[in-house]
């Protein structure tokens, strides 16, 4: 985690090289601090108890952040992560790209294709206190919630997942094109903001700071 309120670029950076420098990494992830909606952070927030770093700030600390793993043969794979040749993570590769996968123990989600001809798709949630979660999977699987995601959902995720991606995603992974506004979507890549080529759709790489912006542009409300 960097980027926070009160972190010097030079101490991150001193931070970072030592890290590198100490331990044998494959794979490594950095976040910069987010404050999300319905937490405690972001009622502090509101209160003026926490602060967040200048914007302006935070873009410096993310491109020194990419130089200096480059520097040190890390490849940068999806927003956030990045990894040395061979090891990218299948895991988080899996979730991005809108696949299966199963959570297993107290309060774990899945989510899950169904075999039918409308690509439906199902989010399942594991009872959150161990006890209970123990009791109730004794004989058989049994879980707390399951809800049937309505194509838009499931669309919009994919979509939000797969342009994290440097490679991005595959355009044919959603099932109703009508997400996108198309209008939007040329002018990006007018403005060199988005590739469309052989099926495949992404964001350029020096762009990928703003994905969020991007992502609220291209989807239709």
């Amino acid at each position: 985690m960097y980027a926070f309120y009160g972190q010097k670029i030079h101490d991150w950076t001193n931070e970072l090289e030592s890290f590198l420098n100490t331990y044998n990494l494959q794979h490594l992830s950095l976040y910069q601090l987010t404050i999300e909606e319905g937490t405690k952070f972001f009622k502090d927030h509101k209160n003026g108890k926490i602060k967040l770093i200048d914007n302006d700030v935070a873009a410096k600390f993310y491109y020194i952040s990419n130089k200096i793993l480059s520097n040190y043969k890390f490849i940068k794979y999806e927003v956030s992560n990045y990894a040395k040749k061979g090891f990218k993570c299948k895991h988080n590769l899996n979730y991005w790209n809108s696949e299966n996968w199963i959570g297993v123990g107290p309060g774990a989600y899945g989510r899950l294709w169904l075999l039918d001809e409308n690509k439906s798709r199902i989010e399942y949630q594991n009872y959150k206190n161990p006890k209970t979660w123990l009791f109730k999977n004794l004989k058989r699987p049994e879980f707390e919630k399951i809800t049937k995601l309505n194509s838009r959902v499931s669309d919009i995720d994919t979509i939000t997942m797969g342009l994290r991606l440097y490679n991005g995603i595959k355009i044919s992974k959603i099932n109703d094109l009508s997400i996108i506004n198309f209008r939007s979507l040329k002018e990006l890549q007018n403005k060199k903001i988005i590739s469309f080529k052989d099926n495949t759709l992404k964001v350029n790489k020096k762009h990928m700071i703003k994905l969020n912006s991007i992502l609220d542009y291209l989807i239709n409300p």
